[in-house]
């Protein structure tokens, strides 16, 4: 054998070994990449899920809130007309500050509690 065709061969021997190592590092780095793009899809689908949750609670949030409304409601005009029939002041109707403080405070940490969630979604 020629000593220059002996030596193309080895170069190309050599760069066979080279590329075989090119892909098994192609190989690396795409199981490396799924293993990200995989994290990063799952964080997406519970950042929707989240979003989804979120929403449902502030939906909650607002059903239990128009239930405490009524309640709050019916008894307010019950105490209004009471109030009037006899011609007191509503406060001094006993525990009328306490449930009208009671209905106040509900519907601020209701408020608060959604804002706070919606920051989330």
């Amino acid at each position: 054998m020629k000593p220059q065709v002996k030596k193309i061969l080895q170069k190309f021997s050599t760069q066979k070994v080279d590329l075989s190592n090119l892909i098994k590092q192609k190989d690396a780095m795409f199981k490396v990449a799924q293993k990200i793009v995989t994290n990063s899809e799952n964080l997406l689908d519970e950042f929707e899920n989240n979003k989804k949750r979120a929403d449902r609670q502030i939906k909650s949030l607002d059903q239990m809130l128009g239930k405490v409304d009524n309640i709050f409601n019916k008894e307010y005009d019950r105490v209004q007309r009471a109030a009037k029939e006899f011609g007191i002041a509503m406060n001094s109707i006993p525990d009328f500050e306490k449930f009208f403080k009671s209905y106040s405070f509900i519907k601020k940490k209701v408020t608060e509690l959604q804002e706070n969630i919606a920051k989330y979604k």
